[in-house]
């Protein structure tokens, strides 16, 4: 009797070992693909950011924290990042605004499951086919945003992808079209999950609409606003492809952002050490973003909700 006590946690000991060494095995595969795609190259990054190489030729030498001190007095690097932080100024705020209209709007309809497949397409949209797009609207000549800002009476003939001063707006028009979509997506689901209970409340009190969505609304969405604000910050600060195809950082610097910047210091200068410093650069501004917004998340009590 003794013994068959005994026996019974070692049997469970074993049991439960071998259900973690099965899921070890199976998810092996997966850990081996993650590690040769994510964690290779980046540290192969960090490696040569700390080297001399050009592009076509052999790692030459060791120097140090040379690409490093190269960024500080790099104008055009520091361009392209205030170019980079404009865009987030120009579109976060825009596509958080709108994300919130539309879903509050597509919450009160019956028939939102009609309209939120239409309203889905541009994220599913590769970024590429939609700068090309735009590419062709922006156009003075037969392009259709431009025809349609000639009979407003704004910048009659005039191709806003083509001159500095608004290149920049142009950019974060295209992106709000192409990413609100994701906002309205991540928010709508957030207002659908939220107590019916506290709105009958607040209407039974008297409160009118806007007092109920900014004492009720906005706070019970606080978690999925900082969710896409998240998201949409780092997206921004790595966008490429919507720009390489839409100006290709044109014209002259106005639209070279921090990763356009990059790809020419790697790829058409051939200079990947100082472009593998740039990269780890980014990956430092994009850490502390992430960092400020889970501080935030922590201080608002989002973590302690979930």
């Amino acid at each position: 009797m003794y013994r068959s006590e005994d026996t019974e946690p070692k049997k469970h000991r074993i049991r439960h070992w071998s259900y973690w060494k099965t899921g070890y095995i199976l998810i092996a595969p997966v850990l081996f693909v993650l590690i040769i795609v994510n964690l290779y190259p980046s540290l192969y990054q960090i490696f040569i950011s700390f080297m001399s190489y050009k592009l076509g030729s052999p790692i030459s030498s060791f120097n140090g924290i040379a690409n490093y001190q190269k960024l500080l007095t790099d104008v055009r690097f520091w361009n392209s990042l205030v170019i980079t932080l404009k865009l987030l100024l120009y579109t976060l705020p825009v596509q958080l605004v709108l994300g919130i209209i539309l879903a509050m709007l597509l919450d009160a309809s019956r028939y939102h499951k009609y309209f939120l497949p239409l309203l889905v397409l541009p994220v599913v949209t590769t970024p590429v086919v939609v700068g090309y797009i735009f590419q062709y609207m922006f156009r003075e000549d037969y392009g259709l945003i431009s025809y349609f800002l000639r009979l407003l009476h704004l910048f009659p003939g005039y191709n806003l992808t083509a001159n500095t001063g608004t290149v920049l707006p142009a950019i974060a028009m295209v992106d709000t079209w192409q990413w609100t979509p994701f906002v309205m997506i991540v928010l709508l689901a957030g207002l659908q999950s939220l107590p019916s209970s506290v709105y009958e409340a607040a209407r039974v009190d008297g409160g009118s609409w806007w007092d109920i969505f900014l004492k009720i609304t906005l706070p019970l969405l606080k978690s999925q606003i900082l969710v896409v604000l998240l998201f949409r910050t780092v997206d921004v600060l790595r966008i490429f492809d919507t720009i390489f195809a839409l100006t290709r950082g044109g014209p002259g610097t106005g639209s070279e952002s921090l990763t356009i910047y990059l790809q020419l210091t790697g790829f058409r200068f051939r200079n990947l050490g100082y472009a593998g410093a740039m990269g780890m650069f980014l990956l430092v501004i994009a850490s502390l973003f992430t960092t400020a917004f889970m501080k935030l998340a922590k201080s608002e009590g989002i973590e302690e909700e979930k």
